[in-house]
């Protein structure tokens, strides 16, 4: 078995940013709520070995008035589709509009164990 290039994970980072670009937020349970895109305020960055999503979402947003989220699922695709990652985290309630939760993915590429 041999290791892939500095060059191959580079490749691959940009074809993640340029290519997996949606975040959908969603209950405990997987339902979804929201799937977020750069239209939406969403950002995919580099940051070193890693590919970084991060949104800001307000209870401003009735979408999400009294709604609890604990995921953060990365899609290629604006609807359906597989998921390519999957991250939980505590739930969080929107109790009020002044209520904001900001979520990172991080996806390490490679990934360091």
């Amino acid at each position: 078995m041999t290791q892939v290039t500095t060059y191959a994970y580079d490749s691959i980072r940009a074809f993640a940013i340029g290519s997996w670009k949606y975040l959908e937020v969603q209950k405990a349970d997987s339902t979804a709520i929201k799937r977020f895109t750069t239209i939406d305020g969403l950002t995919i960055t580099q940051v070193g070995q890693a590919v970084e999503y991060k949104i800001v979402i307000s209870g401003v947003d009735a979408l999400f008035t009294g709604q609890s989220v604990a995921k953060s699922v990365i899609y290629d695709v604006a609807t359906s589709g597989q998921p390519i990652a999957t991250e939980t985290f505590a739930e969080f309630t929107f109790a009020a509009s002044e209520d904001e939760l900001t979520i990172k993915h991080v996806i390490q590429i490679p990934q360091v164990v």
